[in-house]
C-alpha cells in the first residue's frame, strides 16, 4: 500500500501562508512589500500633485486670470 502524494495546490492548501505576492498575469514573482510601496508613493505622488495643481489654481486666481 502506498502513501497518497500530497496535493500541492493553494485552494486545498488554503492555510499555508506565503510571505511573497504572486502576480497574476505572469509566473514572475513580486518582491515582498512592493505592492504597499507602489501603492504609497502613488498616494503621496497624487497628494502632491493636487496640491501643486490647486497652488497654480489660486495663483492665476489672484492674478486675474480665471
Amino acid at each position: 500500500m502506498q502513501a497518497p502524494n500530497p496535493i500541492e495546490s493553494p485552494i486545498v492548501n488554503a492555510d499555508d501562508a506565503y510571505d511573497y505576492d504572486v502576480s497574476c498575469s505572469c509566473s514572475a514573482s513580486i518582491p515582498p512589500g512592493s505592492r504597499m510601496l507602489f501603492a504609497k508613493l502613488a498616494a503621496i505622488s497624487m497628494f502632491v500633485c493636487s496640491v501643486l495643481m490647486y497652488g497654480l489654481y489660486r495663483l492665476l486666481e489672484n492674478a486675474g486670470w480665471l
